[in-house]
């Protein structure tokens, strides 16, 4: 994809995270680094710092660390990490209810289905199942 505007967006704009670029983001935190010199230093926007902080939030509350080690980590405010969480939360149940659904609307595909089925086969199952039945209640009446 080619940039409308060459030299304007840092170097990295865009690009995945790898797991050393992290650690030096956290590292950029932890000495109290602004998010100015740390976008700088990894030639990406200050958004996109706050984006993979952000995230980064996201994955340490899944992976059960507390709020107060997730605002040491990643330097976020208690509000912004609480506001991550509740954002997840909501995003995973709304998910859950996309895919409920869609499984309801399966459902009701399904049971709004006609089968077409010809009137002599109709016939023919019905003709063995009373053919069955009078089976049944002679021997039934047999055996008593």
């Amino acid at each position: 994809m080619a940039l409308e505007n060459p030299g304007k967006y840092p170097e990295n704009k865009g690009k995945p995270w790898s797991d050393e670029e992290i650690i030096e983001l956290l590292l950029g935190i932890r000495d109290k680094k602004t998010y100015e010199q740390i976008a700088e230093k990894h030639k990406r926007t200050v958004s996109a710092i706050t984006s993979r902080l952000r995230h980064l939030a996201c994955e340490y509350h899944t992976e059960g660390k507390t709020i107060e080690q997730i605002q040491k980590f990643t330097g976020l405010s208690k509000d912004t990490v609480l506001d991550v969480i509740t954002r997840h939360q909501v995003r995973q149940a709304n998910n859950e209810k996309k895919k409920e659904q869609k499984q309801e609307a399966k459902m009701n595909k399904l049971s709004n289905t006609n089968i077409e089925v010809p009137e002599n086969e109709v016939l023919k199952y019905l003709k063995e199942i009373h053919s069955m039945l009078k089976e049944l209640t002679s021997k039934a009446a047999s055996n008593t």
